[in-house]
């Protein structure tokens, strides 16, 4: 008895166990798709596991997180934590494979977006945005009827829109998929000629 105890005590002095709690850590930084002077102080980065983590970037948008595990899951969600909702920017599962992972996560900072597009249906204050111009036509009488037996609002912009293409693109596209599952595509027929990016 007293034999076996030497042996297993000498075989792990001379001869270590490989660590399986090897540390990790995540870096990156937050970028902007229309660039503001400072990162939101708002923002919040979290990481969910068997273990869970939470930072937030500096001003530059740079953030850190370390101790992760190695060979874990991990869900990576950014997120504004001034909100009624869980507001979710980002969302992104990945496996801790390597001691040092970098991710730059792009965000959204306009006006208009998915997430916006999302939060409107969700209060029942849906839109439809159209091409601006110089001066912004009067809405017509099929106009008004087309927004109350739909629910929306066109919104239409003077001659310069005030977030980037792509960001009025995710909106409105996140607003036709949700007219297409609730009425199918017959709105489409009857929509203003003038709505953004409508196939």
């Amino acid at each position: 008895m007293i034999k076996g105890f030497l042996v297993v005590f000498l075989w792990i002095t001379f001869f270590p166990i490989p660590s399986f709690c090897q540390k990790a850590t995540l870096t990156g930084k937050i970028i902007y798709d229309v660039t503001p002077t400072e990162v939101d102080n708002d923002i919040i980065i979290e990481l969910i596991g068997i273990k869970s983590f939470s930072t937030q970037p500096n001003q530059k948008g740079v953030y850190l997180v370390e101790g992760l595990d190695m060979n874990q899951s991990y869900t990576l969600i950014v997120r504004s934590i001034n909100t009624n909702h869980k507001h979710y920017y980002f969302e992104l599962a990945f496996p801790m494979i390597k001691e040092h992972i970098i991710i730059d996560i792009k965000l959204s900072h306009c006006g208009f977006n998915a997430i916006s597009a999302q939060k409107d249906i969700e209060n029942k204050q849906i839109k439809l945005l159209l091409a601006g111009s110089i001066a912004p036509a009067a809405k017509t009488k099929n106009d008004i009827l087309f927004e109350k037996k739909y629910k929306i609002k066109y919104h239409q912009f003077g001659c310069e829109s005030p977030s980037s293409t792509n960001c009025l693109q995710d909106y409105n596209k996140t607003i036709f998929a949700f007219l297409d599952k609730k009425y199918g595509r017959k709105w489409r027929k009857k929509v203003h000629d003038d709505v953004l990016f409508l196939d």
